[in-house]
Order: C-alpha cells, then structure tokens, then sequence
C-alpha cells in the first residue's frame, strides 16, 4: 500500500477480519491540508468492498486524540454521552456503528493517518488484546505512511480523490484557493459544456 494506495484496501480487509469488525477505516490526512482528508473504508455497503470518499468532517468527537495511543469510546466518555452524540445519531447508527477503536498516527514528514475499527452495538466490546494488537500495528502503519508521503504522495492523493469524485451522483467541481478548477468528474463537465447558468471563464468557475 506504501507503494500503491489501491492496495490499502487489502490491507484494510485484513485488518477487518483479524479484529472481527464491521467498518475498517483509513483517513489520510495530507501534510499541508489541515481540514480534508481521504477516507478509505473497507465493509461500506458489506462484505470487502473497498471505498474512497474525501473526508471532511471536523464534528467527530475523536478529532485531537494524543498521537499513537490507541483509544476507545470508553475511554472519552460514558455511553450515555456517546448516544446522545449528533456523530453517533447521524453517523454511526445507521451503520450499526456502536464500538469504536482507533489511533491518530503521526509521520517525521507531517502526515496524519486516523486508523478507526469499528464493531457493532450486539458485538463484544473491543478488549485488551484488540487494543494490544492494535499498538503492535501502529509502528507498522506509521512506516507505510511515511513511505506513501515520500513516493509522490499528492499524485496518489489526488488519483484517489479523482477515483472518489467519478463515482458521485452529483455534479461535483474542486477548486483551489484561488478559485482555479482543479478536478471535476463527468456530470460536471456536462453541466459545465451546457453553460446553463455556469461556465469556466480562464480556468475558473463563473455563474451567469
């Protein structure tokens, strides 16, 4: 996966399995981008089905967990207060997302990869040797990453976000911060070549 990000999927998989969970989850997170990240989940739609889907999502409750150090829900808060989370409400319960292990692991380069298991409410909590298993992985993924970063990391950041945006239902348009197109899957560009009210004017996205 270090070398080619299609392959987190099977690595993902794996991981499922050994820990018996329903979602197993990897969000990238790129070293000059502090609010988006990439998310790749394997159990989405059931079975090993591998997606990729860009993540944004700043109302979790997991967001600023000490780095390398695997945590659960049980650890942030009872399960009264995790109930009453808009997160879990929104989220997880309509997932059957109830048990929730994870670790935010740090690379020398800057990158961030959040590493979430998740089980569901009528399977056994995540115990002490999950979270053993857990920590033995964390060095293992930390090194992946850092090789990831390293081997043109933005170029397979950006074909994820391609492969994520092709398979939207939706029109959907990324720009930079200067307003310049950057991606655009292929119902936006139909929108676009209709110039029903938007067009690209030198690059840019324009309404009329």
């Amino acid at each position: 996966a270090a070398l080619d990000s299609s392959r987190w999927g099977e690595a993902l998989e794996m991981f499922r399995e050994l820990f018996q969970a329903n979602f197993a989850t990897l969000i990238l997170r790129s070293p000059d981008e502090s609010d988006l990240g990439m998310m790749i989940a394997v159990g989405v739609e059931g079975g090993d089905r591998v997606t990729y889907l860009p993540y944004g999502h700043a109302a979790t409750p997991f967001v600023n967990q000490l780095p390398d150090t695997v945590f659960t829900v049980d650890d942030l808060m009872t399960e009264a207060e995790w109930r009453r989370m808009p997160y879990y409400l929104h989220w997880c319960a309509p997932l059957d997302v109830f048990h929730v292990m994870g670790a935010d692991i740090l690379t020398a380069g800057g990158g961030k990869l959040r590493f979430r298991l998740t089980r569901s409410e009528t399977a056994p909590k995540f115990n002490a040797l999950d979270r053993a298993r857990c920590e033995a992985l964390l060095p293992h993924l930390r090194r992946a990453l850092h090789l990831h970063n390293l081997l043109d990391r933005s170029e397979a950041l950006g074909a994820l976000y391609s492969r994520a945006m092709g398979r939207l239902s939706v029109g959907t348009v990324v720009l930079d911060e200067s307003g310049k197109v950057i991606e655009q899957n292929l119902i936006a560009r139909d929108l676009l070549a209709a110039n029903d009210g938007l067009k690209l004017v030198g690059g840019r996205l324009e309404a009329s």
